[in-house]
């Protein structure tokens, strides 16, 4: 039973062969197992196998028929046709047996292949999760990228922003010096003038001071002039008076000397 179904095991086998396709979702990579010399090893194999059953229907077609045609020609002689059939089921069996070894090699290699394809398609697997990753680490690389474009921007920016900020304090600083140069010029020229004011103040005052003195020191002056004549006068009044008593001490024939007092 096993012989007369291994034909349409290879059919299956050929079929799965023939539709095993490994495709990856989205516009990825698709593979598909296109081994001519295989599919042709197992078309021959099919063919011949067709032709071994076909050759073994016309063998039992052929040793029936003679049978009906002729019933006592095989009455007669029933040991030929036996020879006969049995050496066609051995044939038959020969062929099997062959065509089994044929098969069983064939699904040995299968299963090779069906390994290899398995290995291709864990590199395929490892390929994609390694494309994937590529393509995640070149993403993150452009964002990187477009974030370091953006902070250069952003400093070229702030530069900008910073250099003009700059000239216009600098502007603003240069008219603030100019303006302070002249200021400058401006205080030496009125310290100028309160050297000179303060000088000729200066000047008025001392003189004014020192006219005040004279005019104190002239009305001491004209004070002490006036008790000097005072003085004198008293002086002479006292000598008046000294002679007169002396006088009057020479006719009493005693002299009287008196001291008196200056004021």
């Amino acid at each position: 039973m096993s012989n007369y179904e291994s034909p349409s095991a290879v059919s299956i086998i050929l079929q799965f062969v023939q539709n095993s396709k490994y495709s990856r979702h989205k516009g990825y990579l698709k593979w598909e197992l296109a081994n001519k010399d295989v599919n042709g090893a197992f078309d021959v194999q099919q063919l011949q196998l067709e032709k071994g059953l076909i050759n073994r229907d016309r063998q039992a077609n052929s040793l029936m028929i003679p049978s009906m045609k002729s019933p006592q020609s095989s009455q007669i002689s029933p040991e030929p046709s036996t020879t006969r059939e049995h050496t066609c089921c051995d044939k038959l069996d020969e062929l099997s047996k062959q065509y089994q070894l044929i098969i069983n090699e064939q699904m040995n290699k299968l299963t090779e292949l069906n390994l290899l394809i398995q290995q291709h398609s864990k590199l395929l697997i490892d390929s994609y999760n390694q494309g994937l990753e590529d393509a995640k680490t070149q993403q993150q690389k452009e964002q990187q990228i477009l974030e370091n474009n953006r902070l250069l921007r952003e400093r070229d920016r702030q530069i900008q922003e910073w250099e003009e900020r700059y000239n216009k304090e600098k502007k603003i600083g240069d008219e603030k010096e100019e303006e302070i140069r002249e200021l400058e010029k401006q205080v030496k020229e009125l310290a100028t003038q309160v050297v000179v004011t303060t000088s000729a103040t200066d000047l008025e005052s001392e003189k004014n001071q020192w006219k005040n003195k004279f005019i104190t020191l002239n009305k001491q002056f004209n004070e002490a002039e006036q008790q000097v004549v005072v003085l004198e006068n008293e002086i002479d009044m006292l000598k008046q008076q000294q002679k007169k008593t002396e006088v009057r001490t020479t006719t009493r024939r005693k002299t009287v000397t008196k001291d008196i007092p200056l004021p």
